[in-house]
């Protein structure tokens, strides 16, 4: 896995989402990793993890069956993770189903229109 810097001038939107998730937990207070999973994780892009929480979160691909990440995210729960799951609110519904059953959060996210900024769902429960 490689190790991406969040703060790149040009971002696609799965950038701009976990520099989001990255920087609203830097102030909190808490030190922060963000992964690039690359080809081997199909279903996951991006993953944030806050090592003194033990808390991980997943941005998924949009372009592959969520599905696909199940084995990964329970993976990582059974490691002792508290795992959330970041998708576009549109795609919640999608994602209720397919992870039923498991012990992770979801947690939708959107881009405001009036300034682009990007913004966050309440955690939930599948």
């Amino acid at each position: 896995m490689v190790t991406k810097q969040a703060n790149a001038t040009e971002m696609g939107m799965s950038d701009r989402v976990v520099a989001a998730v990255e920087k609203t937990w830097r102030g909190l207070g808490e030190d922060v990793d963000v992964v690039h999973a690359g080809p081997v994780e199909e279903a996951i892009d991006y993953t944030v993890v806050v090592p003194r929480l033990r808390q991980v979160e997943c941005f998924l691909r949009r372009d592959q069956p969520l599905e696909r990440a199940s084995g990964k995210l329970v993976s990582l729960v059974d490691d002792g993770w508290q795992v959330c799951a970041l998708l576009p609110t549109s795609a919640l519904g999608e994602a209720h189903g397919a992870f039923r059953g498991l012990s992770i959060r979801l947690q939708g996210w959107w881009e405001r229109d009036q300034d682009g900024e990007i913004r966050f769902t309440s955690p939930e429960r599948p």
